[in-house]
């Protein structure tokens, strides 16, 4: 068995800290500053009981009509430093005053360690006149 299946770890988990990761930045996000324009970056580890610690790095810039978070989540692996899980890349472009595009990358680290894309997201979203909007998504795996 490799190190890499020993290190492994289940998809729950993953989605967990996903979803928790997402919850942070949002958090962190409505209370860092009340001008969404401002860059910040935030670090947090877990070390609940029975699960492999992990580290979650955020960032977020914002210039013009583009914001870029950033979300990298790492294990700590079987030489006790921290290696790469998932890393999110969101980008947002304000195209008009009704169209938005989101392209997210999301990476993971291969066999050997390296970062390797695993999935595209493009998500193109039109506000209508009326206070609803419209998106078309393409996903690329």
């Amino acid at each position: 068995m490799n190190s890499y299946s020993r290190w492994r770890i289940s998809g729950d988990l993953v989605v967990a800290v996903i979803v928790w990761a997402s919850a942070a930045m949002l958090a962190k996000a409505q209370t860092g500053s009340s001008n969404s324009d401002q860059p910040w970056n935030a670090t947090t580890q877990d070390s609940a009981s029975n699960t492999n610690p992990s580290r979650t790095t955020e960032t977020h810039t914002k210039s013009g009509g583009r914001t870029l978070d950033k979300r990298t989540v790492e294990v700590l692996g079987p030489d006790g430093h921290y290696q790469l899980y998932v890393d999110v890349e969101t980008e947002t472009i304000q195209e008009s005053a009704t169209t938005a595009r989101t392209i997210t990358h999301t990476y993971n680290a291969d066999p050997d360690g390296r970062k390797q894309v695993s999935q595209v997201t493009e998500v193109e979203t039109k506000d209508s006149g009326d206070g609803g909007s419209r998106s078309a998504n393409n996903i690329k795996s």
